[in-house]
């Protein structure tokens, strides 16, 4: 998924909105952590990424990610 994903969003590097849709369990979390950094490569003058989520529960589990991987 993240090599199909990667190619769309190169090919539409200039959009200021970009979406993941997939099944459950798929990557997307992953998918959309990767894309963010291949985002701040591309781009030097980008400074913050939003991920919307449409559950509390994720919000918290990602986080929980994000935390191990960079720290507090």
């Amino acid at each position: 998924m993240f090599l199909d994903a990667e190619r769309e969003l190169l090919k539409n590097i200039d959009e200021n909105v970009y979406f993941l849709e997939a099944p459950t369990g798929s990557g997307k979390s992953n998918t959309a952590f990767n894309l963010s950094f291949k985002l701040f490569e591309e781009d030097k003058n980008l400074k913050k990424i939003y991920y919307v989520y449409p559950f509390n529960t994720l919000v918290e589990q990602n986080l929980n990610i994000l935390n191990k991987t960079f720290g507090n």
